[in-house]
């Protein structure tokens, strides 16, 4: 498999040569030909909120209190394009699994790749955690 970036332990393993990156000043979401200025630790929280808009925990897994945590491996291009993405750690529960992946699915495709993450490559493979966690409120003592 090619070597990939794990977003819980900000571990990024390449081919390529380790090269300094620029904090540009603006808004990530500013765009300027060859990319998106921005920094890779802004982009990793933009992904993450982006992807929260399409999380839905599946009402089966909830009824039968179900939870863990999917790591989706996915392929996606500097636009944000989503190539592929699997399933690459199971949660255990086949209802999270799918709700992982249909997330993927509903929020392609995903904010464009600032110049700073991973520079020189043109494809991202990047492995992300899905944490599926039931709240619940035990202040009251119920």
């Amino acid at each position: 498999r090619d070597a990939a970036c794990d977003w819980s332990s900000d571990v990024c393993s390449s081919d390529l040569p380790v090269q300094a990156a620029v904090k540009a000043t603006g808004k990530a979401e500013q765009s300027q030909s060859g990319g998106v200025r921005g920094s890779a630790k802004n982009y990793k929280n933009q992904l993450n909120r982006w992807l929260a808009k399409y999380k839905r925990y599946p009402s089966t897994a909830k009824k039968e209190k179900q939870e863990g945590i999917v790591r989706i491996a996915f392929t996606m291009d500097r636009q944000g394009n989503v190539l592929n993405r699997q399933v690459d750690t199971s949660s255990g529960y086949p209802y999270l699994d799918a709700a992982a992946l249909k997330m993927f699915d509903d929020a392609n495709p995903l904010p464009p790749v600032p110049d700073d993450f991973a520079p020189g490559r043109m494809e991202l493979p990047l492995v992300m955690p899905i944490d599926f966690t039931l709240i619940t409120n035990t202040s009251f003592g119920d």
